[in-house]
């Protein structure tokens, strides 16, 4: 009952952008920063999107495409960018067409998945990205009771070890950068261009 409480209560948008601030958003902001400074004129997906964070750090001459199931996020997805379109739906049937984006992330949300779900992603992903996938999870980090508590009320009930999300990611995409960083849990971060 109160995990069920506290879902309802971070749904609210607000409460959703304090908690991730809180745990540790601004190291992820940092990895991402440079690389969407380069987005000039580039379409950008946000698959699992939440509040839309990730278009703040848009250049102006970017499309931004949100993409999320939660109605709540829309709500609270507040575009930064004139150039922005915002599409509730499902990241394993993504409705765009075929090699229709540029540059896709993937930020936090492959623990909400499943196994057959986190397979249907990549194959989306491969099929409309054009140039590059910017992926990060949270793993699990067994010997840390801040991380168990957080893994306990966490919505996500799939945590995977890094090897499986690379090793997922790898089916469709060559990574060219991945590495491991610690805030509260720890996590995965890649950047990684289509097979084909």
């Amino acid at each position: 009952m109160l995990k069920a409480l506290l879902h309802r209560i971070v749904a609210r948008p607000w409460v959703y952008n304090k908690m991730r601030t809180f745990c540790g958003v601004r190291q992820l902001l940092h990895r991402l920063r440079p690389l969407l400074a380069g987005t000039d004129g580039q379409t950008v997906l946000d698959v699992g999107a939440g509040t839309g964070l990730a278009a703040s750090m848009l250049p102006p001459t970017a499309w931004y495409v949100w993409l999320d199931n939660d109605p709540a996020k829309l709500g609270g997805f507040n575009p930064h960018h004139r150039e922005s379109l915002a599409m509730l739906g499902s990241a394993t049937q993504i409705g765009l067409r075929e090699k229709s984006v540029d540059v896709a992330l993937c930020v936090n949300m492959c623990h909400h998945l499943s196994d057959r779900q986190v397979g249907q992603l990549i194959d989306e992903l491969g099929r409309v990205v054009r140039d590059r996938v910017i992926l990060s999870d949270i793993i699990p980090w067994p010997s840390s009771l801040v991380s168990l508590l957080l893994w306990r009320y966490d919505r996500g009930a799939h945590p995977r070890s890094w090897q499986t999300l690379r090793a997922a990611l790898s089916r469709r995409f060559r990574i060219e950068h991945m590495e491991i960083y610690t805030t509260y849990h720890h996590y995965i971060f890649c950047v990684a261009r289509p097979r084909d």
